[in-house]
C-alpha cells in the first residue's frame, strides 16, 4: 500500500503548476417584470423550459447587431427595451431542484402568469370597469382579448450551476416577430403593439376570414368576445350599446367611430332572434372601417391620434 500510494502521489508532486489568480465570473442580473426579450424564440410545446441569458449592460439597441436575429432562436436573450423587442417579462418566481421540479413549478403557476398578464397589460383594470358597468346580471359578459402566448424561461446551465433559480414568464406575439413599444398598460391608457392585436381583412365575422398582423392592411379589429348569461334578462339593443361603450374604452376616445369613418359592429347580426329563441349566444364586438377603407395599425389605445388608414 505504501508503494502504491507513493506511485500515485509522486507524479502529482512533480506535476506542472499553472500561474494566475482565481477570480469570480460576472453573471448577468436576473430578469425582472418589464424586462424585454430581444429576439423571437422557436415555437415549442408547454413542457419545454427555454434557457435564457442577458446581454452585456453596455448593449445599445440602436447599434448594429453582430448577427441577424433568427426567428427560431433556441436561447432567450434579455436586454434593454429601447429598440425592437420580441416579448416582455410579466412574472418572475424562484424554483430550485431538477428540471422536473422546475417544470412542476411552471405548471402550477400558469394561472398566476395569466393573471399577471392581465394586470401588466391593463386588461384587469378594463375587465373590472366592464363588470361595474353591466346594467344587469343577464347582460353580456365581455372577455377582452389580446393575441399572445406565454413562454417560461429558466437560467442557462452556467447560471444554474452558480445557484440561480429564477423562472420568468414571458409574453410574446403568437408569431415569431419583433415589435416596438410595450404591452405594459396597453389597455389602460397605453398603446398596443400591432402584433398583439387581432385583425382581419373582412368587414364582418366569418369562417373564411384570415387573421393578419394589425400592421398590415386590414378592414376590422377585434374588441372583445362575450357570452350572454341569461337570454331573457337583456336584449339586443342593450348588448349593442355595451359593445359600443367597450369599444370606446378600448380605443380610448369618446366616439369610437371617429365621426363615422369607423363602425362598431356586433356578431351575430340576428342577435334579437337568437335571444328570443333561448339559444346560447356567443357574441363578438369589433370595429371595422367604413367605405371600403383599410387600416394599417391597431386601434387599441389610439386615443386622439389620427385613424391609421392606408393611403
Amino acid at each position: 500500500m505504501v508503494v502504491l500510494c507513493g506511485a500515485i502521489v509522486a507524479p502529482m508532486l512533480g506535476g506542472q503548476r499553472l500561474g494566475g489568480i482565481a477570480s469570480p465570473i460576472h453573471l448577468p442580473d436576473p430578469p425582472q417584470v418589464g424586462s424585454c426579450l430581444l429576439y423571437p424564440l422557436a415555437s415549442s410545446d408547454g413542457d419545454v423550459l427555454t434557457e435564457g441569458t442577458a446581454v452585456d449592460a453596455g448593449y445599445r439597441p440602436d447599434t448594429p447587431e453582430p448577427t441577424d436575429p433568427q426567428p427560431d432562436a433556441a436561447t432567450a436573450v434579455f436586454g434593454p427595451c429601447g429598440g425592437q423587442v420580441a416579448g416582455e417579462v410579466v412574472q418572475v418566481l424562484q424554483a430550485s431542484g431538477d428540471v422536473t421540479a422546475r417544470r412542476a413549478a411552471t405548471a402550477g403557476s400558469d394561472g398566476d402568469c395569466r393573471a399577471a398578464t392581465f394586470d401588466y397589460t391593463g386588461l384587469l383594470s378594463l375587465s373590472r370597469q366592464i363588470d361595474r358597468s353591466r346594467a344587469s346580471p343577464g347582460a353580456v359578459r365581455w372577455v377582452p382579448a389580446v393575441n399572445l402566448r406565454h413562454v417560461w424561461i429558466q437560467p442557462e446551465p452556467l447560471q444554474r450551476a452558480a445557484g440561480r433559480t429564477w423562472l420568468a414568464c414571458v409574453v410574446t406575439p403568437t408569431r415569431p416577430v419583433r415589435y416596438t413599444g410595450s404591452l405594459a398598460a396597453a389597455f389602460a391608457g397605453g398603446s398596443l403593439p400591432s402584433p398583439f392585436g387581432v385583425c382581419w381583412d373582412e368587414p364582418d365575422v366569418s369562417t373564411a376570414m384570415t387573421v393578419v398582423d394589425c400592421a398590415q392592411p386590414h378592414r376590422s379589429e377585434l374588441v372583445s368576445v362575450g357570452v350572454v348569461a341569461d337570454n331573457f334578462a337583456t336584449n339586443a339593443a342593450d348588448i349593442s350599446g355595451s359593445c359600443v361603450r367597450l369599444a370606446s374604452r378600448v380605443v380610448g376616445r369618446n366616439d369610437p367611430t371617429a365621426d363615422g369613418t369607423l363602425r362598431v359592429a356586433l356578431d351575430p347580426e340576428q342577435l334579437a332572434q337568437r335571444l328570443h329563441d333561448g339559444m346560447t349566444v356567443d357574441v363578438t364586438c369589433f370595429v371595422t372601417a367604413n367605405a371600403g377603407r383599410r387600416l394599417a395599425g391597431t386601434l387599441v389605445g389610439l386615443g386622439d391620434r389620427p385613424i391609421p388608414f392606408t393611403l
